[in-house]
């Protein structure tokens, strides 16, 4: 947020060639996240699946805009010098936006080969799913009145000895 300060105080601008590329590569990633939002909201993993085909031309497209970058500051191209920070803070803050985009293009691709009210648990250290055993409600009644007679017992025994 400092540098966007920056940029307005002191009335900083991006030369008209970078200017474009910021905002074409902005406009890709509104597009990436508006799908996967449209995945997310229509529980259809095959939206997520396009997106994810489409991952690896947008990581290409921001390491292509850093590196024109770059030839542009060696070429003292007017304005790059001066908004370099700049810039390279928005294309690592979309690139950002993209990862997060992309986790969630993840969990819908891997929760479409799941039924409905997942019958598997995650398994937070490793990411992979397993079985999970269902118990009946009365199987849980059944086990949870046992072991409320075994507390009882055990309570009583304590209490009067």
């Amino acid at each position: 947020m400092s540098l966007a300060r920056r940029l307005s105080r002191d009335q900083i601008q991006f030369s008209e060639e970078g200017e474009v590329d910021l905002l074409h590569y902005h406009q890709q990633i509104k597009e990436a996240l508006q799908q996967v939002l449209a995945a997310l909201a229509t529980h259809n993993p095959m939206l997520a699946t396009r997106f994810l085909a489409r991952k690896e031309e947008l990581k290409r497209t921001k390491r292509n805009l850093h590196l024109r970058h770059i030839r542009q500051l060696r070429a003292n191209i007017p304005n790059s010098t001066e908004s370099s920070a700049i810039y390279l803070d928005l294309l690592d803050a979309m690139s950002d936006v993209l990862a997060h985009v992309s986790n969630i293009a993840y969990v819908l691709q891997e929760g479409s080969n799941l039924p409905p009210f997942t019958s598997s648990l995650r398994n937070l250290r490793t990411g992979q799913f397993g079985p999970m055993k269902w118990t009946s409600t009365q199987q849980l009644y059944a086990i949870s009145q046992e072991e409320l007679t075994k507390s009882e017992k055990i309570v009583g025994k304590s209490s009067t000895g």
